[in-house]
């Protein structure tokens, strides 16, 4: 599903073979010591980027096999020149969140990249929306995006239209690709449960950016 959110175009789909990779990844990263804290992040969630060794560990063959097929429609709806399709270059990690953890307001246009996604890899099924929120979610963010006050939303028929925050309403198995300019962030998990993802960044190699004067 295509979405045009705070500006930007956001691509939404199920990953292919998401319980294969399900399987290889979870009892990977549930090992103590599988997954480390980054001193680059304001948060509190565990996570195998910037600890090399570990997220060496994790099957990504796996991942990226399946990848490109969910990806694929993306690239088309944002015109990629075929020629550069074939020189992406991807770069994958893994987070696990606890009770008590979550991830501050980010993005990822540093280094390149151009093209981000979040992947659901392991969420509880059959929650309402309540117990959802509760779970931790992931929210796109844009300061710059609310034309109206808050106050004002109620007048609009469609009121998500004028908000700072968007609320994809993702489920496991889901994957939502979105340009790597995007803010977003995930919300406090107040459960027991664990909240599993995987994220990844694009970007075109041997490509020099062209800067606007």
């Amino acid at each position: 599903m295509f979405e045009m959110i705070l500006g930007s175009l956001i691509y939404k789909t199920k990953m292919p073979k998401h319980e294969e990779i399900k399987e290889a990844f979870l009892p990977l990263m549930s090992e103590p010591g599988a997954l480390g804290s980054s001193e680059k992040w304001d948060c509190n969630c565990e996570t195998s980027l910037h600890h090399q060794d570990l997220n060496s560990k994790l099957p990504w063959d796996l991942f990226f096999g399946n990848i490109q097929e969910a990806l694929g429609p993306y690239l088309q709806e944002i015109t990629l020149k075929d020629e550069y399709k074939e020189k992406l270059f991807a770069y994958a990690w893994a987070n696990r969140y606890h009770k008590g953890q979550h991830q501050e307001v980010h993005a990822h246009g540093g280094d390149g990249n151009i093209i981000s996604c979040a992947y659901m890899l392991d969420l509880p099924q059959d929650l309402t929306e309540e117990q959802k929120a509760d779970y931790g979610q992931f929210i796109f963010y844009n300061s710059s995006s609310c034309d109206f006050s808050p106050n004002h939303q109620h007048l609009f028929h469609q009121p998500d239209l004028w908000t700072q925050r968007h609320n994809p309403l993702l489920e496991d198995g889901d994957i939502v690709f979105f340009p790597s300019t995007l803010e977003h962030y995930v919300t406090w998990n107040k459960t027991d449960e664990v909240r599993s993802t995987i994220s990844a960044n694009f970007k075109v190699t041997d490509v020099v950016s062209v800067g606007v004067t």
